[in-house]
């Protein structure tokens, strides 16, 4: 079986797969364009159309936490890539950019048209990335959950693992030419982005936070956002952080057409894991605090300490409290 460098996408898939429910999403219709096949859904009403992309190895349904939610306030379309489910394989796939092109393909003849918010977990993250570079006059902003960047081959270059069986050939073969694919493609565009990464996937991977921080730079009106206490599939262990991140594109989006230059996304909730972890240092040092000293005042007094530091955590400061009492 042939090698292939580990890619954090891969990683997840092969070390645990995360389960989908016996489940259909609301919408799901069975349509041929050209001569293939393709398995989507679509739900909801007005515009812009928020995009799903799927990590390796996942279904469309792996969208099934947050799919009617966001279906509830605008129009939403998933699908199954080539060869997953229903959907028909596509021997001629080589490349992200085709991908990008069959999804485009894909939500014209379904109807879906621009403008559109991408959003991409894990390896479908690299998706979107390109597909917002090959259309750029049809996305207006993006979303990227715990995403996969271009360059994780060369970060993790010292590391092989067999290939992983849920990826499809045209899906590795992408994954070992994606850094140089990349360099062909176009800037990503000035639009809202919102980065959402996984406290678990920090701590399993050193580099990864770091190529979080570059993805978020893509853009100068972004957002960086550490889900604490969240695993790789933050849709899915925290499905209301990623539905307020794409409610906060949508907020966003209409003033960053209508300004010269972009009003940009308010980068007061950007924060880093080593920085939560120096101000729980302070704190500590300050108040002689140990952790077997947790109490009701200790919490009310750490969330207002987090609150004067811009650490607006609140969620990953009550979950460590409770999980230390």
């Amino acid at each position: 079986m042939n090698k292939i460098i580990l890619l954090l996408g891969i990683f997840f898939i092969t070390l645990g797969c995360e389960s989908v429910p016996e489940y259909t999403l609301p919408g799901t219709e069975f349509i041929s364009i050209g001569d293939r096949e393709v398995n989507y859904a679509s739900l909801g009403e007005g515009s812009p159309v928020v995009v799903f992309e799927t990590g390796l190895g996942q279904p469309m349904t792996n969208w099934w936490p947050i799919y009617e939610q966001v279906g509830e306030f605008t129009k939403v379309f998933a699908y199954d890539r080539p060869g997953y489910e229903k959907s028909s394989e596509v021997s001629s796939l080589t490349s992200a950019q085709e991908v990008a092109e069959l999804l485009h393909q894909n939500l014209y003849e379904t109807g879906n048209m621009p403008p559109y918010i991408i959003v991409g977990h894990s390896f479908g993250g690299i998706l979107a990335n390109a597909f917002t570079r090959i259309y750029p006059e049809d996305v207006i902003g993006v979303v990227l959950i715990d995403a996969s960047h271009p360059r994780q081959l060369i970060a993790f270059k010292e590391i092989e693992i067999e290939e992983p069986i849920y990826a499809k050939d045209y899906e590795v073969e992408i994954l070992n030419n994606i850094h140089n694919e990349f360099e062909t493609l176009d800037a990503f565009p000035t639009i809202p982005l919102f980065v959402l990464t996984a406290e678990g996937s920090i701590e399993d991977v050193a580099i990864w936070l770091d190529l979080q921080q570059e993805l978020a730079s893509l853009s100068s009106n972004s957002i960086h956002e550490i889900v604490y206490g969240s695993g790789h599939f933050i849709h899915q262990d925290n499905p209301e952080v990623v539905i307020d991140a794409i409610q906060t594109i949508i907020d966003e989006a209409p003033t960053r057409k209508n300004a010269k230059g972009g009003v940009g996304l308010s980068k007061s909730r950007v924060n880093s894991y080593k920085s939560l972890k120096d101000i729980v240092s302070e704190y500590q040092g300050k108040n002689n605090f140990k952790v077997k000293d947790i109490n009701v005042k200790f919490a009310k007094d750490f969330l207002k300490f987090l609150l004067t530091k811009k650490v607006y955590q609140k969620s990953y400061a009550l979950k460590k409290i409770a999980d230390l009492k």
